[in-house]
């Protein structure tokens, strides 16, 4: 990965949770600060991976299917509109709170991107999950970025190729030119492959590279100094 050239690309794709920070014991984290709703937290997920990658072609019909399978799992004690309430109101600023108070960006990070934007190139942010911005000051990112687009606005969670292809067009740059970066292949490295985006997979350790597109965060700061 290091002999890899950053400068050919003319924008960079960042996804969120496991890239922009590690999230190494989050589910745990949420079940600690919600400890009274720790069935409804293990059947978000649940239903979120049930769902992934499936395009419902807007953001209503996404959360229209999403709520209706959260609420066979959870139990019909709950209406789907106190589930509905519960995950906007509840779920989400659980998520921003615990990234408030115990976790922090990657090393450098502002740094980087500011390097990527001095350098000409766009930076964007691509993930599953709504509340980009207030996610982004929580963990400590203060850089500007020039877009920032969750899957859940397009209907689709990763590796859904359309959220993809709907930032490439909102930085107007072909995807082909576009480096997408993110810690799962089946998510990340998948999505942008069929929006025919390169891709750089980040791991924790170096001992957890296994490919040639396989990169620590530490590797991926030596390559943007070098721009």
């Amino acid at each position: 990965m290091q002999s890899l050239d950053l400068s050919r690309y003319k924008a960079i794709i960042f996804d969120f949770d496991g890239t922009l920070y590690d999230k190494k014991r989050f589910a745990i984290h949420l079940v600690l600060n919600m400890p009274t709703r720790a069935f409804w937290l293990l059947a978000v997920q649940k239903v979120r991976k049930a769902i992934k990658g499936k395009d419902f072609s807007s953001s209503d019909a996404f959360y229209e299917e999403f709520f209706t399978l959260l609420h066979k799992s959870i139990g019909s004690k709950h209406s789907v509109e106190e589930i509905r309430q519960w995950y906007f109101d509840g779920y989400m600023p659980l998520m921003h709170r615990v990234l408030t108070n115990s976790y922090s960006c990657q090393p450098g990070a502002n740094e980087l991107i500011e390097i990527i934007k001095r350098n000409g190139m766009k930076v964007a942010v691509l993930s599953d999950y709504a509340m980009i911005d207030e996610r982004l000051k929580a963990i400590g990112i203060t850089a500007e970025f020039d877009y920032l687009y969750s899957s859940e606005t397009a209907g689709a969670l990763k590796p859904a190729p359309r959220p993809f292809s709907i930032v490439a067009e909102a930085l107007q740059i072909e995807p082909k030119d576009i480096l997408m970066i993110g810690d799962r292949e089946d998510t990340d490295g998948l999505g942008a492959a069929q929006a025919d985006m390169d891709f750089m997979h980040i791991v924790r350790k170096q001992k957890q590279k296994k490919t040639r597109h396989d990169a620590t965060w530490s590797d991926l700061s030596d390559l943007i100094k070098k721009l």
